[in-house]
C-alpha cells in the first residue's frame, strides 16, 4: 500500500521504498498507537498528583512530567522511520484517549496532533535518515514545544483564563 502521492526514484526508474507505507509499516504503528493509549490514559490519572506537588513546590516544573504524553510520535517515528509515522502514531494515541475519556476532552485531540507535527518535523529535517539518541531527544523536545505553543495560544484566546496556566500567560514581566 502506498500512502505517498509522490514517490522518489531510484536510479533505474523504480520507485523507492523507503518513504512508501507497507501493510506491516501500518499495522505496527497502530499497535504503537494503542499501546501508547494505554500509557496516556494511566498517565492521565498518575501525574495528578506528583504535578500538583511539583505546581506547588516549583512552579512551571510541572511539565517535567509531561513526557509520557510525548512518546508515542517519538517511538513511531523511530520504529516506522517513514514520513508520517510519528504524526500518525501521536495522533492515534490521542485520539484513543479522548474517545475512551479525559479531563481535557477533544483538546487532547489537537494536542496530539500538534505534538505529532512536532516529532514529524524534527524526522524531516533529518531527511528519515538519522534515528540516533540526539535525533529522538530533538524529537521529543518538538513534540513538547508544540504543547508549549498550543497552551499559549489557548492562553492567548482567553479560553485558559480559569486555569493557573491562563493567568500566567497574561502576567507580563
Amino acid at each position: 500500500m502506498n500512502t505517498s502521492t509522490s514517490v522518489p526514484e531510484t536510479a533505474s526508474g523504480a520507485p523507492s521504498r523507503r518513504f512508501t507505507w507497507r501493510v506491516v509499516d501500518i499495522v505496527v504503528a497502530s499497535v504503537i498507537g494503542v499501546a501508547c493509549s494505554v500509557i496516556f490514559l494511566i498517565w492521565n490519572v498518575g501525574y495528578e498528583l506528583p504535578g500538583d506537588l511539583i505546581g506547588a513546590l516549583l512552579p512551571g516544573l510541572g511539565g517535567l512530567l509531561a513526557g509520557p504524553w510525548l512518546i508515542a510520535g517519538v517511538i513511531g517515528g523511530l520504529v516506522i522511520r517513514k514520513p508520517g509515522a510519528a504524526l500518525y502514531t501521536e495522533l492515534l494515541a490521542a485520539v484513543i484517549s479522548a474517545l475512551v475519556g479525559n479531563q481535557w476532552g477533544p483538546l487532547t485531540i489537537v494536542s496530539g496532533l500538534v505534538q505529532g507535527l512536532g516529532a514529524e518535523l524534527i524526522f524531516a529535517v533529518f531527511l528519515y535518515a538519522s534515528f540516533r539518541l540526539p535525533v529522538a531527544l530533538l524529537a521529543g523536545a518538538g513534540a513538547g514545544l508544540g504543547g508549549w505553543a498550543i497552551v499559549r495560544g489557548l492562553a492567548a484566546t482567553g479560553a485558559l483564563n480559569r486555569f493557573a496556566a491562563g493567568r500566567a500567560a497574561g502576567k507580563r514581566v
